[in-house]
């Protein structure tokens, strides 16, 4: 498999629909304590990651069995790290930041996806992209339950539903903004070009984190 192709979908990580998270979001933060709230997302995080790791475990075991190609079942090897690297740090990290501040984790978070980013662009061979697809797992893990805690906090309780809505929605056409500039920069520039011009917009979030802070 090209260099470059095994980059290819590696930020990608599983999860619900928009018009499922809101509502469920909202719901979480109603019946959770403020001082709880960290760990309840995160552990909403991790629960919502089992199966993105289960399903591609099994599908290892299966073409194990059948006596698959090497190369692909590492590659859906690699997938399955993703997911397990998401799932087993989105709990303590919604625990820490209950204990430590939201901040703190969410930098932390930003940390580990520029570090992905740079392993995914400047690394070669397997090894690199093992490391880099594990970093890009611990940066969701660090990342999106702290978003849900945060938008907890601050949103007035009568308008928490609406909040959610709002985060997603506006986290959907980033997304798909975001999608269509790294295309662009993948067919014209390389998958490298890709992942370092995203190390520099994390680098600049995580900045403007530190001077919010």
């Amino acid at each position: 498999m090209h260099r470059g192709s095994n980059r290819r979908y590696a930020g990608r990580a599983c999860c619900p629909s928009e018009t499922e998270a809101a509502p469920r979001d909202a719901l979480v933060a109603d019946v959770t304590p403020p001082e709880l709230r960290g760990a309840a997302f995160g552990l909403r995080q991790a629960l919502d990651t089992v199966g993105a790791f289960l399903g591609p475990l099994l599908a290892i075991v299966l073409m194990w069995l059948t006596a698959s190609h090497f190369q692909t079942v590492f590659w859906v090897a690699v997938l399955v790290l993703m997911a397990l690297a998401y799932s087993v740090s989105a709990y303590p990290a919604g625990v820490l930041s209950d204990r430590l501040g939201r901040h703190g984790v969410l930098m932390t978070g930003l940390g580990m996806l520029i570090a992905a980013d740079l392993l995914l662009a400047l690394l070669p061979g397997w090894t690199a992209l093992a490391l880099g697809v594990a970093a890009w797992g611990l940066h969701l893990g660090l990342t999106q339950g702290i978003f849900a805690a945060m938008i907890a906090d601050s949103a007035p309780a009568n308008l928490r539903g609406t909040a959610f809505g709002l985060f997603n929605l506006l986290t959907g056409v980033a997304l798909l903004a975001a999608s269509v500039v790294a295309g662009l920069l993948w067919d014209g520039a390389g998958f490298q070009a890709t992942f370092l011009v995203g190390a520099g917009l994390a680098s600049t979030t995580l900045v403007g984190v530190m001077l919010l802070r």
